[in-house]
Protein backbone atom coordinates (compact mmCIF):
# COMPACT_ATOMS: atom_id res chain seq x y z
CA UNK A 1 0.00 0.00 0.00
CA UNK A 2 2.70 2.19 0.47
CA UNK A 3 4.61 1.77 -2.47
CA UNK A 4 1.40 3.11 -4.09
CA UNK A 5 1.01 6.00 -2.37
CA UNK A 6 4.06 7.44 -1.56
CA UNK A 7 8.26 8.32 -3.18
CA UNK A 8 10.67 8.45 -1.13
CA UNK A 9 10.97 12.37 -1.36
CA UNK A 10 7.36 12.29 0.37
CA UNK A 11 9.54 12.15 4.12
CA UNK A 12 11.08 15.11 5.77
CA UNK A 13 13.80 14.07 6.90
CA UNK A 14 17.03 12.14 4.68
CA UNK A 15 17.11 9.10 7.03
CA UNK A 16 13.70 8.39 6.29
CA UNK A 17 13.86 8.62 2.62
CA UNK A 18 16.53 6.44 2.95
CA UNK A 19 15.20 3.97 5.00
CA UNK A 20 12.24 3.89 2.66
CA UNK A 21 14.00 3.23 -0.54
CA UNK A 22 15.89 0.34 1.17
CA UNK A 23 12.57 -0.68 1.63
CA UNK A 24 11.49 -0.33 -2.12
CA UNK A 25 14.16 -1.91 -2.97
CA UNK A 26 14.08 -4.96 -1.03
CA UNK A 27 10.13 -5.30 -2.06
CA UNK A 28 10.91 -5.19 -5.40
CA UNK A 29 13.13 -8.12 -5.44
CA UNK A 30 10.74 -10.21 -3.74
CA UNK A 31 12.42 -9.93 -0.50
CA UNK A 32 10.83 -10.05 2.91
CA UNK A 33 11.27 -6.60 4.92
CA UNK A 34 12.38 -6.58 8.31
CA UNK A 35 14.68 -4.77 10.56
CA UNK A 36 17.83 -7.23 9.60
CA UNK A 37 17.01 -7.02 6.00
CA UNK A 38 16.59 -3.15 6.11
CA UNK A 39 19.81 -2.97 7.71
CA UNK A 40 21.94 -5.19 5.85
CA UNK A 41 20.77 -3.42 2.59
CA UNK A 42 21.40 0.23 4.29
CA UNK A 43 25.12 -1.18 5.29
CA UNK A 44 26.03 -2.79 1.83
CA UNK A 45 24.69 0.40 -0.13
CA UNK A 46 27.13 2.49 2.49
CA UNK A 47 24.48 4.33 4.12
CA UNK A 48 24.18 2.72 7.42
CA UNK A 49 26.08 4.85 9.73
CA UNK A 50 25.20 8.03 8.16
CA UNK A 51 21.26 7.58 9.54
CA UNK A 52 22.62 6.66 13.06
CA UNK A 53 23.37 2.65 12.37
CA UNK A 54 21.15 -0.29 14.18
CA UNK A 55 20.11 1.42 17.11
CA UNK A 56 18.37 4.21 14.81
CA UNK A 57 16.34 1.73 12.95
CA UNK A 58 15.16 -0.11 15.96
CA UNK A 59 13.75 2.81 17.37
CA UNK A 60 12.08 3.76 14.44
CA UNK A 61 10.74 0.33 14.74
CA UNK A 62 9.79 1.11 18.15
CA UNK A 63 7.93 4.22 17.57
CA UNK A 64 4.78 3.07 15.97
CA UNK A 65 2.36 1.51 18.42
CA UNK A 66 0.90 -1.00 15.65
CA UNK A 67 0.55 -1.55 11.76
CA UNK A 68 -2.68 -2.19 12.01
CA UNK A 69 -2.96 1.62 11.56
CA UNK A 70 -0.81 1.43 8.17
CA UNK A 71 -3.36 3.06 6.03
CA UNK A 72 -3.94 6.11 8.08
CA UNK A 73 0.06 6.82 8.87
CA UNK A 74 0.32 6.83 5.12
CA UNK A 75 -2.50 9.47 4.71
CA UNK A 76 -0.54 11.42 7.44
CA UNK A 77 3.15 11.19 5.41
CA UNK A 78 1.25 11.88 2.27
CA UNK A 79 -0.65 15.23 3.39
CA UNK A 80 2.52 16.45 5.32
CA UNK A 81 4.67 16.05 1.96
CA UNK A 82 2.00 17.68 -0.18
CA UNK A 83 1.89 20.85 2.40
CA UNK A 84 5.29 21.10 1.62
CA UNK A 85 5.20 20.82 -1.79
CA UNK A 86 2.69 23.64 -2.19
CA UNK A 87 4.82 25.74 0.35
CA UNK A 88 7.65 25.13 -2.00
CA UNK A 89 5.58 26.47 -4.77
CA UNK A 90 4.17 29.58 -3.00
CA UNK A 91 8.11 30.23 -2.12
CA UNK A 92 8.96 29.68 -5.60
CA UNK A 93 5.89 32.07 -6.75
CA UNK A 94 6.93 34.53 -4.54
CA UNK A 95 10.43 34.74 -5.58
CA UNK A 96 9.75 35.28 -9.33
CA UNK A 97 7.13 38.16 -7.79
CA UNK A 98 9.96 39.81 -6.50
CA UNK A 99 12.63 39.53 -9.17
CA UNK A 100 10.54 41.35 -11.51
CA UNK A 101 11.79 39.61 -14.41
CA UNK A 102 9.38 38.28 -16.65
CA UNK A 103 5.40 39.99 -17.58
CA UNK A 104 2.52 39.06 -14.75
CA UNK A 105 0.71 36.91 -17.51
CA UNK A 106 3.66 34.61 -17.74
CA UNK A 107 4.18 34.33 -13.86
CA UNK A 108 0.46 33.77 -13.23
CA UNK A 109 0.88 30.93 -16.22
CA UNK A 110 3.76 29.54 -14.24
CA UNK A 111 2.19 29.79 -10.45
CA UNK A 112 -1.30 27.83 -12.03
CA UNK A 113 1.23 25.25 -13.55
CA UNK A 114 3.28 24.43 -10.37
CA UNK A 115 0.17 24.54 -7.78
CA UNK A 116 -0.97 22.05 -10.00
CA UNK A 117 1.61 19.76 -10.18
CA UNK A 118 2.21 19.88 -6.50
CA UNK A 119 -1.48 19.43 -5.99
CA UNK A 120 -1.67 16.58 -8.80
CA UNK A 121 1.15 14.62 -6.80
CA UNK A 122 -1.42 14.18 -3.96
CA UNK A 123 -4.65 13.33 -5.40
CA UNK A 124 -4.56 10.83 -7.91
CA UNK A 125 -6.94 9.90 -9.67
CA UNK A 126 -5.68 6.26 -10.32
CA UNK A 127 -7.45 3.20 -9.16
CA UNK A 128 -6.61 -0.63 -8.65
CA UNK A 129 -6.23 -2.99 -11.52
CA UNK A 130 -9.95 -4.41 -11.96
CA UNK A 131 -10.34 -7.76 -13.19
CA UNK A 132 -12.27 -8.45 -16.28
CA UNK A 133 -15.37 -9.98 -14.68
CA UNK A 134 -16.24 -6.82 -12.53
CA UNK A 135 -15.95 -4.55 -15.62
CA UNK A 136 -18.22 -6.85 -18.33
CA UNK A 137 -21.55 -5.75 -16.14
CA UNK A 138 -21.15 -2.47 -16.17
CA UNK A 139 -20.05 -2.82 -20.13
CA UNK A 140 -23.23 -5.42 -20.67
CA UNK A 141 -25.65 -2.26 -18.91
CA UNK A 142 -23.88 0.05 -21.40
CA UNK A 143 -24.54 -2.07 -24.31
CA UNK A 144 -28.46 -2.56 -23.28
CA UNK A 145 -29.10 1.41 -22.91
CA UNK A 146 -27.86 1.51 -26.00
CA UNK A 147 -29.97 -1.11 -27.77
CA UNK A 148 -33.02 0.80 -26.26
CA UNK A 149 -32.37 3.93 -27.92
CA UNK A 150 -32.84 1.93 -31.67
CA UNK A 151 -29.42 3.98 -32.89
CA UNK A 152 -30.28 7.70 -31.38
CA UNK A 153 -27.25 9.29 -30.90
CA UNK A 154 -26.31 9.32 -27.07
CA UNK A 155 -23.41 11.88 -27.35
CA UNK A 156 -22.70 15.64 -27.56
CA UNK A 157 -24.46 16.56 -31.17
CA UNK A 158 -22.52 17.90 -33.68
CA UNK A 159 -25.51 18.67 -35.43
CA UNK A 160 -24.11 17.69 -38.70
CA UNK A 161 -26.32 14.36 -39.32
CA UNK A 162 -24.10 12.36 -41.29
CA UNK A 163 -21.09 13.21 -38.94
CA UNK A 164 -23.20 12.11 -35.67
CA UNK A 165 -24.33 8.67 -37.14
CA UNK A 166 -20.80 7.85 -38.20
CA UNK A 167 -19.09 9.35 -34.39
CA UNK A 168 -22.48 8.35 -32.38
CA UNK A 169 -22.12 12.16 -31.06
CA UNK A 170 -18.72 13.15 -28.83
CA UNK A 171 -18.31 11.59 -25.84
CA UNK A 172 -16.85 12.01 -22.32
CA UNK A 173 -12.91 11.76 -22.12
CA UNK A 174 -12.43 12.22 -25.68
CA UNK A 175 -9.91 15.04 -27.48
CA UNK A 176 -11.42 15.84 -30.96
CA UNK A 177 -9.01 17.18 -33.25
CA UNK A 178 -10.58 19.91 -35.70
CA UNK A 179 -8.23 20.90 -38.79
CA UNK A 180 -8.07 22.84 -41.84
CA UNK A 181 -6.26 25.26 -43.69
CA UNK A 182 -7.00 29.21 -42.98
CA UNK A 183 -9.93 30.31 -44.24
CA UNK A 184 -11.49 26.87 -44.89
CA UNK A 185 -14.05 27.62 -41.92
CA UNK A 186 -12.98 25.64 -38.69
CA UNK A 187 -14.19 28.35 -36.53
CA UNK A 188 -17.58 28.65 -38.72
CA UNK A 189 -17.61 24.68 -38.05
CA UNK A 190 -16.97 24.84 -34.42
CA UNK A 191 -19.52 27.47 -33.82
CA UNK A 192 -22.05 25.07 -35.93
CA UNK A 193 -21.30 22.43 -33.32
CA UNK A 194 -22.04 24.86 -30.09
CA UNK A 195 -25.29 26.30 -31.76
CA UNK A 196 -26.57 23.56 -32.35
CA UNK A 197 -25.23 21.50 -28.80
CA UNK A 198 -26.09 24.69 -26.79
CA UNK A 199 -29.10 26.42 -28.52
CA UNK A 200 -30.61 23.77 -30.39
CA UNK A 201 -30.40 21.31 -27.72
CA UNK A 202 -30.09 22.94 -24.74
CA UNK A 203 -26.78 21.40 -23.76
CA UNK A 204 -24.11 23.10 -21.74
CA UNK A 205 -21.07 24.27 -24.02
CA UNK A 206 -18.17 26.76 -23.01
CA UNK A 207 -16.13 28.05 -25.86
CA UNK A 208 -12.72 29.62 -25.59
CA UNK A 209 -12.42 32.00 -28.26
CA UNK A 210 -8.49 32.76 -28.04
CA UNK A 211 -8.31 34.00 -31.39
CA UNK A 212 -11.88 35.96 -31.76
CA UNK A 213 -13.22 38.46 -29.22
CA UNK A 214 -16.70 37.46 -28.08
CA UNK A 215 -18.74 40.32 -29.77
CA UNK A 216 -17.49 39.03 -33.06
CA UNK A 217 -18.43 35.56 -32.16
CA UNK A 218 -21.73 36.51 -30.89
CA UNK A 219 -22.09 38.49 -34.23
CA UNK A 220 -21.44 35.35 -36.57
CA UNK A 221 -23.95 33.58 -34.27
CA UNK A 222 -26.52 36.17 -34.73
CA UNK A 223 -25.69 35.63 -38.57
CA UNK A 224 -25.93 31.91 -38.09
CA UNK A 225 -29.66 31.80 -36.48
CA UNK A 226 -31.39 34.83 -37.98
CA UNK A 227 -29.81 34.27 -41.86
CA UNK A 228 -28.82 37.69 -42.09
CA UNK A 229 -25.92 37.58 -43.89
CA UNK A 230 -22.48 39.13 -42.29
CA UNK A 231 -22.20 41.27 -44.63
CA UNK A 232 -25.26 43.44 -44.20
CA UNK A 233 -25.20 42.91 -40.12
CA UNK A 234 -21.09 45.10 -40.85
CA UNK A 235 -22.21 47.37 -43.38
CA UNK A 236 -25.16 48.88 -41.49
CA UNK A 237 -27.61 47.38 -44.67
CA UNK A 238 -30.14 45.28 -42.48
CA UNK A 239 -33.97 45.65 -44.05
CA UNK A 240 -36.35 45.68 -41.63
CA UNK A 241 -37.38 41.82 -41.73
CA UNK A 242 -33.56 41.95 -41.08
CA UNK A 243 -34.27 43.61 -37.77
CA UNK A 244 -37.09 41.27 -37.18
CA UNK A 245 -35.25 38.22 -37.34
CA UNK A 246 -32.11 39.73 -35.07
CA UNK A 247 -34.57 40.25 -32.97
CA UNK A 248 -35.81 36.96 -32.51
CA UNK A 249 -32.14 35.76 -32.68
CA UNK A 250 -31.49 37.73 -29.78
CA UNK A 251 -34.21 35.65 -27.99
CA UNK A 252 -33.25 32.85 -29.18
CA UNK A 253 -29.37 32.65 -28.45
CA UNK A 254 -30.36 34.27 -24.94
CA UNK A 255 -32.53 30.80 -23.88
CA UNK A 256 -29.74 28.58 -24.90
CA UNK A 257 -26.73 26.96 -23.00
CA UNK A 258 -23.35 28.54 -24.37
CA UNK A 259 -20.90 30.21 -22.24
CA UNK A 260 -17.74 32.10 -23.75
CA UNK A 261 -14.34 33.00 -22.93
CA UNK A 262 -12.41 35.04 -24.63
CA UNK A 263 -9.09 35.49 -22.57
CA UNK A 264 -5.74 35.38 -25.10
CA UNK A 265 -2.40 33.72 -23.69
CA UNK A 266 -4.69 31.11 -22.08
CA UNK A 267 -2.71 27.84 -20.95
CA UNK A 268 -4.23 24.57 -20.34
CA UNK A 269 -3.86 24.80 -16.33
CA UNK A 270 -5.63 27.92 -17.03
CA UNK A 271 -8.39 25.85 -18.74
CA UNK A 272 -8.19 23.14 -16.29
CA UNK A 273 -8.75 25.37 -13.20
CA UNK A 274 -11.52 27.21 -14.80
CA UNK A 275 -13.64 23.61 -15.29
CA UNK A 276 -12.77 22.75 -11.49
CA UNK A 277 -14.58 26.08 -10.36
CA UNK A 278 -17.30 25.38 -12.88
CA UNK A 279 -17.63 21.79 -10.76
CA UNK A 280 -17.32 22.78 -7.81
CA UNK A 281 -20.23 25.26 -8.31
CA UNK A 282 -21.55 21.95 -10.17
CA UNK A 283 -21.99 24.07 -13.24
CA UNK A 284 -19.78 21.75 -15.59
CA UNK A 285 -20.38 22.41 -19.40
CA UNK A 286 -21.04 19.21 -21.31
CA UNK A 287 -18.94 19.66 -23.95
CA UNK A 288 -15.90 22.28 -24.30
CA UNK A 289 -14.42 24.32 -27.47
CA UNK A 290 -11.05 25.62 -28.16
CA UNK A 291 -10.64 27.91 -30.57
CA UNK A 292 -7.82 27.38 -31.05
CA UNK A 293 -5.22 24.94 -30.36
CA UNK A 294 -2.07 26.72 -32.00
CA UNK A 295 -3.30 29.86 -29.59
CA UNK A 296 -3.08 28.16 -26.66
CA UNK A 297 0.24 29.31 -24.16
CA UNK A 298 2.08 26.39 -22.84
CA UNK A 299 2.86 26.46 -18.70
CA UNK A 300 6.31 25.59 -19.67
CA UNK A 301 8.63 27.17 -21.83
CA UNK A 302 9.87 24.16 -24.09
CA UNK A 303 13.01 23.99 -26.02
CA UNK A 304 10.67 24.46 -29.12
CA UNK A 305 7.70 25.44 -30.02
CA UNK A 306 6.78 21.62 -31.00
CA UNK A 307 7.49 20.72 -27.93
CA UNK A 308 5.15 23.40 -26.00
CA UNK A 309 2.54 21.79 -28.46
CA UNK A 310 2.82 18.48 -27.35
CA UNK A 311 2.61 19.44 -23.66
CA UNK A 312 -0.40 21.38 -24.90
CA UNK A 313 -1.97 18.30 -26.53
CA UNK A 314 -1.32 15.97 -23.54
CA UNK A 315 -3.16 18.24 -21.02
CA UNK A 316 -5.86 19.17 -22.98
CA UNK A 317 -6.22 15.21 -23.48
CA UNK A 318 -5.93 14.80 -19.68
CA UNK A 319 -8.54 17.23 -19.26
CA UNK A 320 -10.70 15.57 -21.41
CA UNK A 321 -10.73 12.34 -19.61
CA UNK A 322 -10.43 13.77 -15.66
CA UNK A 323 -13.81 15.78 -16.42
CA UNK A 324 -15.43 13.24 -18.73
CA UNK A 325 -16.40 16.19 -21.44
CA UNK A 326 -15.39 16.16 -24.77
CA UNK A 327 -12.79 18.72 -25.44
CA UNK A 328 -13.04 19.98 -29.05
CA UNK A 329 -9.46 21.39 -30.37
CA UNK A 330 -9.13 23.49 -33.24
CA UNK A 331 -5.88 23.12 -35.03
CA UNK A 332 -4.39 25.13 -37.98
CA UNK A 333 -3.06 22.63 -41.15
CA UNK A 334 0.16 22.85 -42.87
CA UNK A 335 0.37 24.33 -46.53
CA UNK A 336 2.10 20.53 -48.04
CA UNK A 337 -1.31 20.30 -49.14
CA UNK A 338 -0.78 22.86 -51.38
CA UNK A 339 1.94 21.18 -53.45
CA UNK A 340 -0.53 17.81 -53.62
CA UNK A 341 -2.73 17.63 -56.74
CA UNK A 342 -5.37 16.07 -54.23
CA UNK A 343 -5.69 18.95 -51.80
CA UNK A 344 -7.84 16.66 -49.15
CA UNK A 345 -5.34 17.15 -45.96
CA UNK A 346 -4.62 14.18 -44.23
CA UNK A 347 -3.01 13.55 -40.83
CA UNK A 348 0.36 14.16 -41.70
CA UNK A 349 -0.67 18.04 -42.45
CA UNK A 350 -1.60 18.50 -38.62
CA UNK A 351 0.94 21.72 -37.86
CA UNK A 352 3.74 21.82 -35.57
CA UNK A 353 3.39 17.96 -33.50
CA UNK A 354 3.34 14.93 -34.33
CA UNK A 355 1.36 14.46 -30.74
CA UNK A 356 -1.27 15.81 -31.78
CA UNK A 357 -2.81 13.26 -34.10
CA UNK A 358 -1.36 10.11 -31.37
CA UNK A 359 -3.40 12.38 -28.33
CA UNK A 360 -6.47 12.96 -30.32
CA UNK A 361 -9.19 10.36 -30.29
CA UNK A 362 -10.84 12.16 -33.04
CA UNK A 363 -9.35 14.17 -35.99
CA UNK A 364 -11.51 15.73 -38.22
CA UNK A 365 -10.72 18.04 -41.44
CA UNK A 366 -12.37 20.84 -42.91
CA UNK A 367 -12.19 20.97 -46.78
CA UNK A 368 -13.63 22.95 -49.60
CA UNK A 369 -12.75 21.41 -52.88
CA UNK A 370 -14.15 25.08 -54.49
CA UNK A 371 -11.49 27.31 -52.45
CA UNK A 372 -8.76 25.33 -54.47
CA UNK A 373 -11.11 25.31 -58.25
CA UNK A 374 -13.38 27.75 -58.72
CA UNK A 375 -14.31 25.73 -61.58
CA UNK A 376 -16.10 23.51 -58.52
CA UNK A 377 -19.28 23.66 -56.62
CA UNK A 378 -18.45 26.35 -54.40
CA UNK A 379 -21.44 26.01 -52.12
CA UNK A 380 -20.08 22.19 -51.30
CA UNK A 381 -18.12 21.22 -48.43
CA UNK A 382 -16.78 18.38 -46.30
CA UNK A 383 -15.92 17.05 -43.05
CA UNK A 384 -13.40 14.40 -43.08
CA UNK A 385 -13.10 11.96 -40.16
CA UNK A 386 -9.53 11.00 -40.73
CA UNK A 387 -9.17 8.98 -37.10
CA UNK A 388 -11.31 7.93 -35.06
CA UNK A 389 -10.60 5.39 -32.26
CA UNK A 390 -13.57 3.51 -31.58
CA UNK A 391 -15.04 3.62 -35.43
CA UNK A 392 -14.89 4.03 -39.23
CA UNK A 393 -13.36 6.88 -41.14
CA UNK A 394 -14.77 8.48 -43.84
CA UNK A 395 -16.19 11.88 -45.58
CA UNK A 396 -19.39 13.46 -44.56
CA UNK A 397 -20.76 16.08 -47.28
CA UNK A 398 -21.93 19.41 -46.31
CA UNK A 399 -23.35 22.55 -47.69
CA UNK A 400 -21.41 25.72 -47.68
CA UNK A 401 -23.33 29.03 -47.19
CA UNK A 402 -20.68 31.70 -47.94
CA UNK A 403 -23.07 34.94 -47.31
CA UNK A 404 -23.75 33.65 -43.42
CA UNK A 405 -20.23 31.90 -43.15
CA UNK A 406 -21.74 28.11 -41.84
CA UNK A 407 -21.36 24.89 -42.68
CA UNK A 408 -25.16 23.56 -42.94
CA UNK A 409 -26.57 19.73 -43.59
CA UNK A 410 -26.88 19.47 -47.29
CA UNK A 411 -30.39 19.34 -48.34
CA UNK A 412 -32.29 15.82 -48.24
CA UNK A 413 -29.94 14.69 -45.28
CA UNK A 414 -31.84 12.26 -43.01
CA UNK A 415 -32.80 13.94 -40.07
CA UNK A 416 -30.34 12.30 -36.96
CA UNK A 417 -32.43 11.37 -33.86
CA UNK A 418 -31.14 12.58 -30.53
CA UNK A 419 -31.68 11.32 -27.06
Amino acid sequence: LAAEKLSPEDFYTPEHNAIYKAVLALNSDGKPVDLMTVSEHLNSTGVLASIGGAPYLLQAMRFVPTTANAATYIDIVAEKAALRRMIAAANAIRDRCYAQTEDVQSIVSSASAEIELAHGKTVSSASDPTHIRDILGSVFDVLEETSRRKGAINGMPSGFYDLDRMLTGFHGGEMIILGGRPAMGKTSAALGIAHFAAIRQKRKVLFFSVEMPKAQLVTRLLSKESHVPMQDMRSGCVTAEGWEAIGDAMAALANGNLIIDDNTGITPSQIRTKLKRMQDRNDMPEMVIIDYLGLLESDKRGETRQMEVSAISRQLKSIARDFSVPVIALSQLSRANAARADKRPVLTDLRESGSIEQDADVVLFVHREGYYDPDQDQSAGEIIVAKQRNGPVGTVELAWNAREATYDNRPGTVVARYM
